[in-house]
């Protein structure tokens, strides 16, 4: 695959790996990792080589399309729906999640890689707001939590009508 000249050099992918990046840099060199197969492939064997990624494939599980039918996908889903509620705290209002801190929590919206995103409200201020949390598994890593924090203040930093603004990170 031809890496063209707009793509990261293997200097700055290292960098990117360790977290060594300022934090700007940082975040373009992940949205471009988003978007560029050839920096991707560059970045695995920057990382590792083939037989160490071929042995984490086989102890994370299989990452073929075909590996889980759609039971299995709804399943899963429904499962990590269900752990993602049980992290809410109890509510007195019946039309409600649960609780997160002060917020009452309408609904869960979405889903990635890092974090869920539920609808919430803000009955301090009487406005409804969207919290972005940090899934269970990666709450214990540093880094995750570094990467997550950084997202937001990178987030933060942007005015525009179609971002939404960020007002508070926590822990």
């Amino acid at each position: 695959m031809q890496r063209s000249t707009t793509c990261i050099p293997d200097v700055e992918l290292r960098s990117f790996i360790a977290d060594e990046l300022p934090e700007q840099r940082f975040v373009e060199v992940e949205t471009h990792l988003s978007n560029c197969e050839a920096c991707r492939a560059s970045l695995e064997a920057t990382v590792g080589d083939q037989d160490w990624w071929n042995d984490l494939e086989e102890a994370l599980g299989s990452t073929e399309s075909e590996a889980c039918d759609n039971e299995n996908a709804l399943e899963s889903s429904v499962d990590q729906r269900t752990l993602l509620l049980e992290l809410l705290g109890p509510t007195d209002d019946p039309a409600m999640l649960g609780r997160i801190g002060g917020y009452e929590i309408v609904a869960l919206l979405g889903q990635g890689g890092m974090g869920a995103v539920f609808k919430a409200f803000d009955r301090s201020l009487n406005r409804f707001v969207a919290i972005k949390l940090l899934l269970p598994y990666l709450a214990s890593s540093g880094a995750a939590r570094k990467r997550f924090s950084r997202e937001a203040q990178a987030a933060a930093a942007v005015v525009d009508d179609h971002v939404m603004a960020i007002h508070g990170v926590s822990e």
